[in-house]
């Protein structure tokens, strides 16, 4: 079980932020001028960060949350609480690296729905760090 003010926790926070960041530049431009990537900077801006939002499901599914100020760490309802918060932004997240097979138009501008996690990430962020916004 990972708690949600772990050092594992806040640093993959961070991390996850820096891929958000550098998909609110690189998603606009890749749609736009229809930029097709080779070799490492293919793995950096299309696979790596489709597999960090992966791997973002499976550690929520693993994380416990705060209610109320308690900290609920039973499994059943992490999963209930994660299926009705965020898994249905974090699965259309992930659709376009499921879907990469097939040749479906348009489907790259499903990525732009990764900025989405970008408000509720510095807010966890900002909680976990005890920062207060000036």
């Amino acid at each position: 079980m990972i708690r949600p003010d772990s050092k594992f926790k806040i640093i993959w926070d961070i991390l996850l932020l820096l891929f958000i960041v550098m998909n609110i530049f690189y998603i606009p431009i890749n749609i736009s001028f229809n930029i097709t990537t080779s070799g490492v900077f293919e793995y950096l801006f299309d696979l790596l960060p489709s597999w960090i939002f992966i791997a973002e499901i499976i550690i929520n599914f693993n994380t416990a949350y705060y209610d109320k100020g308690l900290m609920h760490e039973d499994r059943k309802s992490i999963i209930k609480h994660y299926l009705k918060e965020n898994f249905f932004w974090d699965l259309v997240v992930v659709i376009p690296f499921l879907a990469s097979n097939l040749d479906i138009p348009y489907i790259r501008y499903i990525l732009l729905f990764r900025l989405t996690r970008l408000a509720p990430l510095m807010e966890s962020i900002e909680e976990m760090l005890n920062l207060e916004v000036l």
